[in-house]
């Protein structure tokens, strides 16, 4: 359709169409997966999940406080 559209600066022509009145048909093809430079960056460092190391720094305190007697059990011996 054309028509005109209302702006600050005053009344704009417009005009607006639908692909399907341009295109009859569309014929698609899929590119190479290869790439033909190598990646600008070097891949990132990984040794592991970071929340799985917190987590075995907490289980063997823990299992240091199971080893050592409690302050009140020292003394009623």
């Amino acid at each position: 359709f054309n028509g005109v559209c209302g702006a600050e600066s005053g009344m704009v022509p417009v005009s607006a169409s639908s692909p399907s009145l341009l295109v009859g048909t569309l014929e698609v093809e899929l590119k190479d997966k290869r790439q033909d430079k190598p990646p600008l960056l070097p891949p990132p460092l990984f040794d592991g999940d970071a929340s799985d190391d917190d987590d075995k720094d907490r289980d063997k305190e823990s299992d240091k406080d199971k080893d050592e007697p409690a302050a009140d059990e020292k003394g009623s011996k």
